[in-house]
């Protein structure tokens, strides 16, 4: 872990951070598309979930701190 160079700046005191978490996506067709019966000028599209969390990452290094995150 002290190798990556997250942990150096870390090392250094807090920094602020922001984590973008992609966890589902998916195609949608454009034959569910009522209008494509109509018109057929319908696109395929892609449907996303995205969250952003703003915050500061700091070290913890101890096991019983840790333990306590995980349980959450």
């Amino acid at each position: 872990m002290k190798t990556n160079p997250l942990y150096a700046l870390l090392a250094a005191g807090d920094i602020d951070a922001k984590m973008t978490f992609l966890p589902a996506n998916g195609y949608i067709s454009p034959r569910i598309f009522s209008e494509k019966k109509v018109s057929e000028k319908v696109v395929p599209t892609w449907n996303y979930v995205a969250a952003h969390f703003d915050g500061s990452m700091h070290l913890e290094d101890k096991p019983e701190s840790l333990r306590k995150i995980l349980d959450v």
